[in-house]
């Protein structure tokens, strides 16, 4: 039998997948975990094959625990779960090694194949799919996002909030003329327009499962 671990921040959802696989007589849960320093604790005794985790769990990123899993475990197969599948947690995860993205709105067929598939050696994040996920973050501006200075980046925070250049020149302590300078070349470097094309971009980013740690 695979031995399985599996992470996610919902105790109905683990107790949901525990009793499911369960069913199967080809994987055992050896462990189930809320977060990442349990889920750590428990691989670092049960030693799993696959690692099923939640991309977002309640504090922190699923995407961190699948790093550690590659550094330390990485002989472990990592499959993903998130409530949708975003481009940017989905390269996200091709990057941190992870051997599949499920979503949660999926078949509990889908889910068992995908298992099958990636305990056998098979990497089911097709290349073609990545890349078609890298062109739509590099269109999009979020690629360049990411390589934005962290006090750009604080900026779009604001302004994905609303804040005028007043209010933002107040809560960074920033001189309000540097604030315009900081907004019109933010908006040179990610290929936008106006304030409002910023905030539907970085609105997008803090709503993703995925972060710009990966790109």
């Amino acid at each position: 039998m695979v031995k399985v671990l599996i992470c996610d921040d919902h105790e109905m959802v683990r107790d949901g997948l525990v009793a499911f696989m369960e069913l199967n007589s080809e994987f055992s849960v050896v462990a189930s975990a809320g977060d990442m320093r349990e889920a750590i604790a428990k691989a670092l005794v049960t030693e799993p094959e696959v690692a099923l985790i939640d991309v977002q769990l309640e504090t922190e990123s699923g995407l961190d625990l699948a790093r550690w899993f590659q550094d330390h475990q990485p002989n472990c197969k990592v499959v993903m779960l998130g409530s949708y599948v975003s481009h940017l947690a989905f390269l996200e995860a091709h990057r941190v090694g992870a051997k599949a993205f499920i979503a949660k709105s999926g078949s509990s067929m889908l889910l068992m194949n995908t298992l099958r598939e990636v305990t056998s050696g098979a990497t089911c994040i097709d290349t073609s799919q990545v890349h078609a996920s890298e062109q739509v973050l590099e269109q999009s501006g979020v690629v360049a996002l990411a390589h934005l200075s962290k006090n750009d980046k604080d900026i779009m925070h604001c302004i994905a909030r609303g804040l005028t250049d007043k209010e933002i020149s107040e809560s960074l302590f920033l001189n309000i003329q540097t604030v315009r300078n900081h907004v019109s070349k933010i908006m040179s470097k990610l290929g936008k327009t106006n304030r409002t094309q910023l905030a539907i971009l970085m609105n997008y980013v803090e709503s993703s499962e995925g972060s710009l740690s990966g790109l």
